[in-house]
């Protein structure tokens, strides 16, 4: 239980990390391009 618990906080860890990535990527070629 408490290493699926670890398991799981740690894939939404990356998922946010990931997703903030992909914003900032987003925001440079928005910046870039405009």
């Amino acid at each position: 239980m408490a290493i699926g618990m670890v398991g799981s906080k740690r894939c939404e860890t990356a998922a946010f990390t990931l997703a903030s990535i992909a914003v900032l990527v987003i925001i440079l070629l928005n910046a870039f391009y405009l």
